[in-house]
Parts: C-alpha cells; sequence; structure tokens
C-alpha cells in the first residue's frame, strides 16, 4: 500500500464498509430474500468492490443498484470463484444511491449461506 494511499484512509478520503452475515435461505425461494443494503452517504461516490459467498448449487446472488438488478439473471454461487476469496465486481453506486444484496433459492431444501459484500467509499473532491 503506497503512502498516498494510507494517508487517503486516514483523512477519511476512502472509507471501506464491510456487511457480512449467515442467512438461512429457505427452500422454494424464489423472490429475492434481502440479506443487506445500504446508501451511499452524502458526498461521497462508492464502488461495490466484490462479494464472497459460500458456493451452493442453484442459490442465486442478486445486486441491486437504484431499485434495479446489476445481474438480470443473478449470479449462481456455485460458478462464483471460491478459491479467490472474494469475486470481483466493481459496480459503480453515486451519491445518495442505494444498493442492496439479496438470495434466492429456488430448489426445495433450505440452505446457510454465509456471505460478504466490501464496498468501497470515495470522498467527493479529493
Amino acid at each position: 500500500m503506497s503512502n498516498q494511499q494510507v494517508k487517503n484512509y486516514i483523512e477519511e478520503a476512502v472509507v471501506e464498509e464491510v456487511y457480512a452475515g449467515i442467512t438461512t435461505v429457505p427452500g422454494a425461494t424464489t423472490d429475492v430474500l434481502k440479506v443487506a443494503s445500504g446508501t451511499i452517504g452524502a458526498g461521497y461516490d462508492g464502488v461495490i468492490v466484490s462479494i464472497a459467498i459460500n458456493q451452493q448449487n442453484n442459490v442465486f446472488v442478486w445486486v441491486k443498484k437504484q431499485e434495479k438488478q446489476v445481474y438480470d439473471n443473478g449470479l449462481n454461487s456455485a460458478a462464483l470463484p471460491a478459491s479467490l476469496g472474494e469475486c470481483p465486481l466493481f459496480v459503480g453506486i453515486l451519491e445518495k444511491e442505494k444498493w442492496e444484496l439479496g438470495l434466492t433459492n429456488p430448489p426445495a431444501g433450505d440452505k446457510v449461506m454465509a456471505w460478504l459484500i466490501r464496498i468501497r467509499l470515495f470522498r467527493k473532491g479529493v
């Protein structure tokens, strides 16, 4: 990490938010079950940097930005690269825009999912 990067974190020019949890997604869940959401604060623009989730066949990850799905068909958690730990997304979100992370589990049988979403905020004008 460069001296400038450290300075930006100290001066809160760059802020990182990490949301994580463990959620049981009931079987036959076709409506998106919201597990995390937020709004980019005043004076910042943001980026959904990455997500991480345990791999389960047919459990889909849904990312919304301003009430609109970013990935029309969702992301199959079984196809995300577990070896990397986190899967890069790089979805830009502007000041005061809303974001949401959700899961679906269309087949029968509950699935316990551990998930994480990393958002980086950049202070405007720096």
